[in-house]
């Protein structure tokens, strides 16, 4: 009688388990892509997690083969929008599960490559099913575009026409996908129109309070939806200033002493802050602003984000908070430079602060030739210097590297040390390309980045300018 029971348990957990791998096998997103301008180098895939901060999470690595094809599966059960391609070349697709993806990832612009300078990659699709979620957005957009685009004239020219034609095409929009029943897609012709369309500002559009009882009141907080999200950023942008003075003085001083739940009943006074989790939101979304308009000390900012990533009574927006922190905590111009421990596993190196002298930082990816053509300068320029300023080297590492890498990390002869293309630390110094350099004064606060470079700039100058005005005494 036991071995039986054991054997139906046993029965009972292998079929758990094979159906656990059925429903994850069903749950795939197959990605197939063609990428000539990058053969033998590699591509990282990262989740937006959220489109408040666009805080992108690194889920994958995928290898670019010599012929410029590379292929992939992810596990995703749910509509997301991904991110593919390095730290200077990317595009955004989104991802549906069960999906099969043929793109075509190609720069526009060669001298972009040549370079290293950033840029948005826009996909090129192949067989996409008319189902799919990309297929439905990129259709959807296209035709509001240009129906905007055609009757655009008639805002001024004719305003009753332009608003019987904007109403015929809301109209239009929901009869023709009046069947379709995904929700991802339904959220995003809603916040699109309203984003695209009520906020042109014609004669008789909607009110800020119109738009706040048809968008935002009564709807739930769709922080998924890049559309929603989008709408959200439009309508509360530097809403502080639209505050009563009255309740925006006590609002900063709650928010000076440390108090989410006085900040929050303050702006539940607001008629556009009825909403609870909204309110929230919009609470975070006015401390990540503060940090350009000035409305809150930079060390209050820190207090209030740690304080809602910790205690925000909507758990999903405490990873809002923590993701716009991490963002807030990189290192600009004026900044204390941080003592940094860097290790790969294999290697390790610290950078500190050294008496009376400065740190020149280089940063660079050695598969690109537009970064190994500064070394040689770059070797120069420590031999004059290094006596009086540390030189470190932090660079993008690779599992396998060709004789032309190898000979360019070969000329480095100051500390160095190699880390992954999505190591938190390139977002934490602000590096926006590859080579770039940052310069650090002798009281370790950082007084340039990207600062000068060691070969000559349009205006005929090099970093050579900067250690100059750094070590006169």
């Amino acid at each position: 009688m036991l071995m039986n029971s054991l054997l139906s348990r046993m029965r009972l957990f292998i079929l758990l388990l094979l159906l656990g791998l059925v429903v994850n096998t069903r749950s795939q997103v197959f990605i197939k892509g063609y990428a000539p301008q990058f053969k033998n180098t590699t591509f990282d895939i990262s989740i937006i997690e959220d489109h408040l901060s666009n805080f992108s999470k690194p889920i994958q690595r995928i290898s670019i083969d010599t012929n410029g094809f590379f292929r992939t599966n992810l596990p995703l059960d749910r509509i997301t929008k991904i991110r593919i391609g390095n730290a200077v070349f990317s595009g955004f697709m989104y991802v549906q599960p069960k999906a099969r993806y043929t793109i075509d990832f190609l720069s526009q612009n060669e001298e972009n490559i040549k370079f290293s300078r950033q840029e948005e990659i826009e996909f090129t699709f192949y067989n996409l099913d008319s189902t799919d979620i990309n297929y439905k957005i990129l259709g959807f957009q296209n035709w509001m575009d240009t129906y905007i685009a055609d009757v655009y004239p008639l805002k001024d020219l004719n305003t009753e026409e332009f608003v019987t034609r904007i109403m015929w095409f809301k109209n239009e929009v929901n009869k023709e996908y009046k069947s379709d029943t995904c929700s991802f897609f339904r959220l995003y012709r809603v916040y699109s129109m309203g984003q695209a369309i009520d906020n042109l500002g014609f004669l008789g559009s909607p009110s800020p309070e119109d738009k706040y009882n048809l968008y935002l009141k009564n709807r739930p907080v769709a922080l998924h939806s890049d559309a929603y999200m989008d709408f959200f950023k439009s309508f509360y942008d530097q809403f502080v200033y639209t505050l009563e003075p009255t309740i925006s003085n006590k609002l900063f001083s709650a928010l000076v002493n440390n108090s989410i739940k006085k900040a929050d009943s303050l702006l539940s006074l607001n008629p556009f802050c009825t909403n609870p989790e909204l309110r929230y939101l919009i609470l975070t979304y006015l401390i990540k602003q503060s940090e350009y308009n000035k409305f809150l000390p930079r060390t209050t900012i820190q207090t209030n984000l740690r304080l809602l990533s910790q205690y925000n009574p909507y758990l999903k927006q405490r990873e809002l908070a923590k993701n716009i922190l991490e963002k807030f905590n990189r290192l600009t111009i004026g900044d204390e430079f941080i003592p940094l421990y860097l290790t790969n596993g294999k290697d390790s190196l610290r950078i500190k602060p050294e008496k009376n002298k400065g740190i020149y930082l280089h940063v660079f990816d050695p598969s690109k030739t537009s970064s190994t053509a500064q070394l040689s300068a770059l070797k120069k320029l420590y031999q004059q210097y290094g006596k009086q300023i540390s030189f470190y080297t932090l660079y993008i590492d690779t599992p396998e590297k060709d004789e032309a890498q190898v000979r360019a990390l070969d000329l480095i002869s100051w500390p160095k040390i190699g880390l992954a293309a999505n190591d938190p630390i390139w977002e934490k110094l602000g590096i926006v390309k590859y080579p770039q350099y940052l310069l650090v004064d002798q009281s370790f606060t950082l007084v340039a980045s990207p600062a000068l470079e060691p070969t000559p700039n349009n205006a005929y100058e090099t970093v050579e300018k900067s250690f100059y005005q750094l070590l006169k005494p």
